[in-house]
């Protein structure tokens, strides 16, 4: 089983952004920006918007084969 490394919480409050997926996709991707920023280079998301998740695992998928 893996560890926690890194650790963020942060509120946003936007009224542009009022759609659970909308909001999901903007905690993934701030997920990602600070992996980044604190050297790593392979990182397990998890969310609740299961469209969302799947988006990024084909982005993924995708971008690994080239």
């Amino acid at each position: 089983m893996g560890q926690v490394m890194v650790f963020l919480s942060q509120k946003n409050y936007s009224p542009f952004h009022n759609h659970c997926i909308e909001v999901e996709a903007m905690a993934a991707r701030r997920a990602l920006e600070l992996a980044l920023e604190t050297g790593f280079d392979r990182v397990i998301l998890e969310g609740d918007t299961q469209i969302l998740i799947l988006g990024i695992a084909l982005i993924h998928c995708h971008t690994s084969a080239t």
